[in-house]
């Protein structure tokens, strides 16, 4: 069983009787054994999920010398790992989701999975330069994409490079290799430092801006061009002009239709800082279908070396950065296709990472150190919620959004990385990571990809690489009943302060009704997506309020959700974004059903409910009655699920949710 504690990775070698349902897999190690510390692992248990039951055939425990037979059903998507030790589960890891072929994929091929301790930073193979102020762009195909930055002499990495983690016919799993090692692929030198890499739908990128490196800072005029790259990051063509001018520490953010928004950034560097009357206000759009350029709406704040978070709305979210003289510029809110509709959108400033509820955790500084965490709803000062504050001032730092609603802050002034978890209540890591103008990168995994970095005072990057792993629940997971008893909440809500565990229960309090007929407040089931479910709860009331059962989340600008409003019909509702910063809640045709007793949705007490969602067909039922049955014209397809709060205060308990 030894070789087992050092199991990291895992290599799924199809059997010869490859149209057989059961296949051989091998347990191989890959990270370094020390990431179990002194855990000890009794038995590594194998298991297939997907938008299925649980099966006992899916599953199965590899022998020491790491065999496992093992049922792939149809509609596999993840293959998972975990360790089990004396107290229970020591070690996880699983796939990225197969795709639409499942277990079809592996055909002929080798699967990867990062296997440790939850909440762990395991290193990983080094990179093959050291780096500094680079970009780590998660591609389509799972790999990771690094460019750019200084070396540990400060000199420009003029070299890509890939993570891959599932490994290829190049490239052992977990380990990094250099792009088209003597071809043409590289990255201009005056590029280096503050470019920007945007990802098409297609899996083509484009390298934008940047700025030459002097001593390891950016300083000199910015780059006015651009590239476009194959998926693999290889360069396609001759480097084109980029419109709107010399422009680095900017964003570049992939819209719905495939167009890139270049916003901010600076003009001209002088030590690291952007000259005075050389940030950016500015923002073009690029449309990659016609190679031609467009003038974006004008910034409300000139800044360089923010954030963009392209919100399910398709509106954009700017956060932090540096302004003219090195201020902290306000947050502002902004649609890419109308010019005026700029909304200023509150004081948060620093680093910014999209929730899966909608919201926006904003936390620590970005020009300048600071302590500040704050969960960003709407440009509505009520709705930007202060949450516990880092434990000192810090800037640098990143802030990486996990699977189940929990935040990674790591480096800057931290030397240990903090956990916040989907309540926003912060737990320092047992791990020191102590960097500055390092990356972080979550995985198709789930897991989180450190790279590179410099040492406080220092201008020179490292080749290190660590995971981060943070916890076994994940999209395909089977969770069990949720009583809501658990120390460690398995739930997310939108707004903490108006989700509370009372008696047991879980508590969503919706002051008032929320914008056109949809939930006031909500939570989601921590890291769980499914196509095809049946919820199964305890819900309530606690005085005049209405309950929604929320599922099929996919943003907040699109989802569907049952009314559960005594004295009103049963009814299935959907969201659907509409133009950039809004979106419609409309009560379906035909989805209507029984008139709700109040006994069904209890006052000071709950009443069981269960919703099913298949094949395109919507029941709930109640203990005694149908409640609702229709099928609706438009698709309910893959997505979180939830309970929420129409108005007043709604109770649930006991929630199960069933594939």
């Amino acid at each position: 069983m030894a070789a087992l504690v050092r199991a990291l990775l895992i290599c799924v070698l199809l059997s010869s009787a490859c149209r057989a349902p059961v296949r051989e897999l091998t347990v191989a190690p890959s990270l370094p054994s020390g990431c179990l510390g002194a855990a000890t692992v009794n038995e590594v248990r194998v298991t297939a999920l997907g938008d299925f039951p649980p099966a006992p055939e899916a599953s199965g425990s590899a022998t020491p010398s790491g065999q496992v037979s093992l049922a792939l059903p149809k509609g596999t998507q993840v293959i998972e790992v975990e360790g089990i030790g004396a107290g229970g589960l020591v070690a996880f890891g699983r796939t990225a989701p197969l795709g639409d072929d499942g277990p079809a994929s592996l055909y002929g091929g080798k699967v990867a999975i990062a296997y440790g301790p939850p909440d762990a930073v395991c290193p990983t193979g080094k990179l093959s330069y050291a780096r500094a102020g680079h970009q780590a762009t998660l591609l389509p195909s799972g790999d990771v994409l690094i460019s750019g930055g200084v070396d540990g002499e400060g000199f420009p990495v003029p070299r890509l490079e890939l993570y891959v983690p599932a490994g290829d016919a190049l490239t052992p799993p977990a380990t990094f290799r250099v792009v088209d090692v003597g071809g043409p692929t590289a990255l201009d030198a005056r590029a280096a430092l503050g470019h920007a890499v945007a990802v098409l739908p297609g899996g083509d990128l484009y390298i934008t801006g940047g700025a030459p490196a002097e001593m390891g800072v950016a300083s000199g005029i910015a780059f006015e061009g651009m590239t476009h790259h194959r998926p693999d990051g290889t360069v396609f063509g001759a480097p084109i002009l980029m419109g709107g001018g010399p422009r680095a520490f900017h964003t570049a953010t992939t819209l719905g239709d495939g167009r890139v928004l270049l916003a901010g950034g600076c003009a001209e560097l002088a030590g690291g800082d952007c000259a005075p009357g050389r940030v950016l206000g500015s923002t073009v759009i690029f449309d990659p279908t016609s190679g031609q350029f467009s003038a974006g709406p004008t910034l409300l704040h000139p800044r360089y070396d923010h954030d963009a978070i392209l919100r399910g709305d398709g509106s954009i979210l700017i956060v932090g950065g540096r302004g003219e003289g090195g201020s902290s510029p306000p947050s502002e809110l902004l649609d890419p296709d109308d010019a005026g509709r700029e909304v200023e959108a509150g004081p948060a400033s620093g680093r910014a990472a999209l929730l899966p509820t909608g919201a926006v955790a904003i936390v620590g500084g970005a020009g300048a150190p600071a302590a500040s965490a704050t969960r960003w709803l709407s440009p509505d000062p009520a709705d930007q919620l202060p949450i516990a504050p880092l434990p000192f001032s810090s800037d640098g730092q990143t802030v990486t959004a996990l699977e189940d609603g929990a935040l990674l802050v790591a480096g800057g002034a931290l030397t240990q990385p903090i956990v916040y978890d989907g309540t926003g209540e912060p737990h320092p890591l047992a791990t020191q990571f102590a960097r500055q103008r390092h990356r972080a990168t979550r995985l198709a995994d789930g897991s989180v990809l450190l790279t590179g970095g410099a040492a406080a005072g220092q201008v020179g990057g490292t080749a290190d690489a660590f995971i981060y792993l943070r916890s076994p629940v994940g999209p395909f997971s089977s969770l069990p009943v949720l009583t809501f008893d658990a120390p460690d909440p398995q739930y997310v809500p939108r707004r903490p302060d108006r989700v509370s565990l009372t008696g047991g229960r879980l508590a969503v309090t919706a002051p008032a009704p929320g914008d056109g007929g949809r939930p006031g407040e909500l939570a989601l089931v921590a890291g769980m997506q499914v196509d095809g479910l049946t919820l199964t709860l305890g819900a309530g009331r606690s005085g005049p309020a209405g309950a929604a059962l929320i599922f099929a989340w996919r943003s907040e600008a699109d989802f569907a959700f049952v009314t559960l409003e005594p004295g009103q019909p049963v009814a299935l509702w959907t969201v659907q974004p509409g133009l950039a910063g809004q979106s419609i809640a409309t009560p379906e045709a035909g989805c209507a059903g029984e008139v709700l007793d109040p006994d069904e949705l209890p006052d000071g007490g709950v009443a069981a409910l269960t919703l099913s969602s298949r094949l395109g067909l919507i029941e709930l039922d109640s203990s005694s009655r149908l409640l609702l049955r229709c099928s609706p014209k438009i698709t309910v397809g893959r997505g979180a699920v939830g309970v929420g709060a129409l108005h007043g205060t709604a109770l649930f308990d006991d929630l199960l949710v069933s594939r």
